[in-house]
């Protein structure tokens, strides 16, 4: 912004001296006495810098003297700046250039003060995000104030696990967004990006936002360790463990799945679903379960044992001295490691 005052530029002192010849700059209420008039300022107030296209102005300057001050226009009447009853629009990029002036009276020597400023597209921010089954794109004038909503066209781009990017997609902003129906599938990485091209009133913008798949893995717990052919003797309960990446997952972390029935091999599998459209599956192992005891008994001398679920390891016959006498002690294990014991005194 430039601001001039008559006092202290010569260059716009011949310029005034054509402004009043031209009618622009009012005259003098009464001619000015030296050794009895005082010299006053214009204050302008608030003056853009810079301008915004679509934006406006009300100049509001106030003279040290109390006395009104005329605003006119040195600019193009038909622009950047285009007048109303006061009231200044901008309409086009450029240069404003406004005279301040107040002609004085029989107290006050008559001044004025000339303001340039530049009239600049504003500036806006291009937002993306990607949510399920759609990408949304907006665009926001970034500077404060009333302004025109951005309007025109979007190009947007999807680049696959860090690809260039396929051709662009164009858009049409409608209340200075857009959205696009598409399915991102799972199992890549996937940047959006959009490129709004601007318009009358606005800079162009670039924004662009990112999709990774969550992470999810199940883990497997129980009270007892599984034996060596896999077999869990106790319940066993398998715990999501989720790891958000871009965006949160629809419905939070699913549940741990408890397992309490004996099972010769059931898996889980669960599955998370993210508010980006990013997708996880995991499945567990094959999980073998078995909390029952064999079934163990003598015939004659000798064990016999069953297994219904694991099937049986061993059983084996010891003989125990208990006092005086002689005990037959039948141990039958599965293939879980339960285990079944049976007694039988001889003699």
């Amino acid at each position: 912004m430039h601001v001039f005052s008559l006092r202290h530029s010569l260059v716009l002192g011949l310029l005034a001296v054509g402004l009043l010849v031209g009618g622009l700059l009012a005259a003098p209420a009464q001619a000015a006495d030296p050794t009895t008039d005082a010299t006053q300022t214009i204050d302008v107030g608030d003056v853009p810098d810079p301008g915004l296209v679509g934006r406006t102005w009300v100049p509001n300057p106030t003279a040290s003297s109390g006395l009104p001050v005329s605003v006119g226009l040195l600019s193009s009447p038909s622009g950047p700046c285009v007048s109303s009853d006061g009231v200044y629009e901008f309409v086009a990029t450029g240069e404003c250039s406004f005279i301040f002036q107040q002609a004085g009276n029989a107290s006050w020597d008559s001044t004025y003060t000339v303001v340039s400023f530049d009239v600049e597209l504003a500036p806006t921010r291009t937002t993306v995000q990607i949510v399920k089954g759609e990408i949304r794109v907006s665009v926001a004038d970034t500077v404060a104030g009333a302004g025109v909503e951005p309007t025109g066209q979007v190009a947007v781009t999807v680049a696959v696990d860090g690809s260039s990017g396929g051709s662009a997609i164009p858009l049409t902003l409608d209340g200075a967004a857009a959205h696009l129906e598409t399915t991102l599938p799972p199992g890549s990485d996937y940047t959006v990006t959009a490129s709004y091209v601007g318009d009358a009133a606005h800079l162009a913008s670039t924004g662009s936002d990112h999709r990774s798949d969550p992470g999810l893995r199940l883990r497997v717990r129980s009270t007892r360790k599984p034996t060596a052919s896999g077999w869990y003797r106790s319940v066993v309960k398998v715990v999501p463990v989720c790891s958000p990446t871009t965006a949160a997952i629809i419905g939070g972390c699913p549940a741990a799945v408890r397992l309490d029935e004996d099972t010769r091999g059931t898996k889980v599998t669960q599955r998370i679903v993210a508010k980006d459209g990013g997708k996880a599956v995991a499945t567990t192992k094959v999980i073998r379960i078995d909390t029952t005891a064999p079934s163990v008994r003598f015939k004659g001398r000798r064990c016999r044992a069953a297994d219904a679920t694991s099937g049986l390891r061993r059983c084996v016959v010891k003989k125990v001295r208990r006092g005086g006498s002689t005990v037959l002690v039948a141990t039958a294990v599965d293939e879980a490691g339960n285990k079944a014991v049976a007694r039988k005194r001889l003699g």
